[in-house]
């Protein structure tokens, strides 16, 4: 069947119940022979007279539309509503004596808000009344076809019409929304006699109720279709607004003479029934438009709900409506508690910024608020890329949407290269320095060693060059640590299982953990941690930690723990975090915060290179490194990047 909501151009999306308006009820109350009059219950006035009802009393519509009840006559309750109970009336007429005589309220509409009294005028009671309820349970009937599908509707209301009239054939044409013709929705019964479509020379024919009956003359197409199958009667009435044909009803008989006031009952039926049709049309339209509205809600929400930008929408009345899970990290609140909290509460930072929520109270957006700083819930401070945004609904603020990026890992970010920057240009010259001085301690020391044998062993001076040589080797040992520290960022990267990588390191170390009483221990939460990175360079790392802990605890023996977990602070950047400990004496509180600078160590003889190379190895796989120490722990934490795809 064709798409039926093209009966008629689109309705405006405006919701209306069931009930028939004005025109519609004048319609229905000019299908009754009897004298009838359409009254509004709740405000006791008079809505609509029809013709019967005029000729009887001998006003005018003009003199009775919205006039009190009262003006109809006496004795007139209008809460003696019944199909069955009949008023004992005094009925007032135009410059006559009043009429007695009797009338029935009957209610149009489901609520008894409007109500028809129908005057009795000594015709054949029973017959009428039986008239009257088939005319009101038909307009019902019709009413309550919006409850199904709109060709259910349709095909029903063809039957429900077929059967008032009780006639054979109840037909429905549409106008083609692509060419100017009629097609046939609703299907025929057999035998089928009409056709499919109705050409366009016959419709301005069509645009009035057109009533042929056999004999006459025929003046469209359609009606020589009712006189080659003998038809008594063939009337047609449009459908849709007045010169503006969007639909044809065809009613036909072969046996029944023309009905008593058929033109006006038809056209009554056609308008009920267009209003069937325009419901569905506007029931159609608002679901579509809900469903749509539903939509747009789902996939706004998913946007806000997925975004890695914090996003706060608040009130007109600049009060916090709602905020979205990265919001929520961002500023360390969650969305329940902040709903209704002024924002003042929560967007605590920049001054700019209260001024500028307070212009897009008024509709001016902020796209950027320059170097803005906020603070997180626990007072921390951080900075931050501000944006502005006012909601407009018709040029009228309906609310502000706060748009929050964290700028402080940037800003990290940046310090860091920076930072990288300026040891890459020191390791330069420490390589340079370190090259060039190299030669002379090794031919210096050649030198002694030279000295030495050619001096007899109890010389006083074998002391002295014996001292020599041992500065020699120590300061030789501190050039070959700046070689190292210079040359360190020629990584060779790759997939590496950190969880392995460190067991094998454990597994080659255990000869020395026994020969130093100490206990080894490797914890992994979870398996199958992948990183990116250099294993040479991180097998330096590892083994410094190692061997730190090892001359720490010394001779007494002790305990070393690694601890390998996820790390999933940063959203969308997963991590794994590798914690170093041991049961030494710990680091002294006055170089703790410079422990990993240069030349800064506890030992005895130590080059104080170790750490700084740690964590320049560190820096250079995008990671980074702390150390926490009280008297009898140390404990060294290093975060790196999980490799991208392999989260174990």
């Amino acid at each position: 069947m064709p798409n039926l909501t093209s009966l008629h151009k689109p309705v405006p999306l405006l919701w209306r119940d069931k009930s028939p308006s004005l025109q519609e009820y004048r319609s229905l109350i000019n299908i009754f022979n009897e004298p009838a009059v359409l009254i509004d219950r709740s405000r006791e006035v008079i809505l609509m007279a029809n013709s019967a009802y005029l000729r009887l009393t001998a006003f005018s519509l003009d003199e009775l539309m919205e006039k009190p009840v009262s003006v109809l006559g006496e004795a007139i309750d209008l809460n003696r509503i019944s199909s069955e109970e009949d008023l004992q009336v005094l009925l007032n007429r135009r410059k006559r004596t009043p009429l007695s005589t009797r009338a029935k309220l009957r209610g149009v509409d489901s609520s008894g808000k409007t109500l028809v009294m129908l005057v009795h005028t000594g015709v054949d009671e029973k017959q009428a009344d039986k008239y009257q309820e088939a005319i009101f349970r038909t307009f019902l009937d019709l009413a309550q076809l919006t409850d199904s599908e709109i060709e259910d509707a349709l095909s029903r209301g063809i039957q429900i019409i077929r059967t008032f009239l009780e006639v054979e054939k109840v037909l429905l044409y549409k106008a083609d929304s692509e060419s100017p013709r009629l097609v046939l929705v609703t299907p025929e019964e057999e035998p089928r006699l009409f056709p499919d479509e109705i050409p366009s020379l016959d419709l301005v024919r069509l645009f009035e109720t057109t009533i042929w009956q056999s004999g006459k003359k025929v003046q469209a197409e359609i009606q020589r279709v009712g006189r080659i199958n003998n038809f008594s009667f063939l009337a047609t009435t449009p459908l849709g607004k007045k010169g503006s044909l969007s639909g044809l009803m065809v009613i036909a008989d072969s046996q029944k003479p023309i009905p008593p006031n058929l033109k006006t009952i038809i056209e009554a039926l056609a308008a009920q029934f267009q209003n069937t049709i325009d419901q569905h049309i506007l029931i159609h339209n608002l679901r579509t438009e809900v469903k749509n509205l539903n939509q747009q809600a789902k996939d706004q929400s998913h946007i806000i709900e997925n975004s890695r930008e914090g996003i706060i929408l608040i009130s007109p009345d600049l009060k916090i409506v709602r905020i979205n899970p990265a919001a929520e990290w961002i500023l360390g609140y969650v969305d329940d508690e902040v709903r209704g909290q002024p924002v003042e509460n929560i967007l605590i930072g920049s001054e700019r910024l209260i001024p500028a929520l307070t212009q897009a109270a008024q509709g001016i957006a902020a796209h950027n608020i320059h170097k803005a700083f906020l603070h997180r819930r626990h007072g921390q401070s951080f900075s931050a890329q501000i944006s502005v945004i006012p909601i407009l609904t018709d040029k009228v603020v309906t609310g502000i949407t706060v748009f929050i990026a964290d700028t402080s890992e940037n800003e990290e970010i940046r310090a860091r290269a920076l930072q990288l920057e300026q040891n890459a240009s020191i390791g330069e010259v420490m390589y340079v320095f370190a090259h060039d001085v190299r030669n002379p301690i090794n031919n210096i020391s050649m030198g002694l060693q030279l000295l030495s044998s050619r001096l007899s062993e109890d010389n006083e001076n074998q002391g002295l060059i014996q001292s020599l040589e041992q500065d020699f080797s120590r300061l030789n040992d501190v050039m070959e640590s700046v070689l190292v520290f210079a040359r360190i960022g020629n990584y060779r990267f790759e997939p590496l299982n950190i969880g392995e990588f460190l067991q094998r390191i454990i597994d080659r170390w255990r000869p020395r953990f026994i020969k130093s009483n100490i206990f080894a221990n490797l914890t992994i939460e979870k398996e199958g941690l992948v990183v990116y990175a250099d294993p040479r360079a991180l097998d330096r790392v590892f083994v410094n930690f190692i061997n730190n802990s090892i001359e720490a605890i010394g001779s007494k023996g002790g305990n070393i723990g690694i601890h390998v977990a996820p790390h999933f602070v940063i959203p969308d950047r997963p991590q794994v975090k590798i914690s170093v400990s041991d049961d030494g004496p710990g680091i002294p509180p006055h170089i703790i915060n410079r422990i990993f600078e240069p030349f800064i160590t506890t030992k005895d003889h130590g080059t104080g290179l170790g750490l700084a190379i740690t964590k320049r190895i560190i820096l250079g796989h995008y990671g980074s490194i702390d150390v926490n120490s009280v008297p009898g722990a140390t404990v060294f934490q290093v975060i790196l990047p999980l490799h991208e795809g392999d989260l174990g």
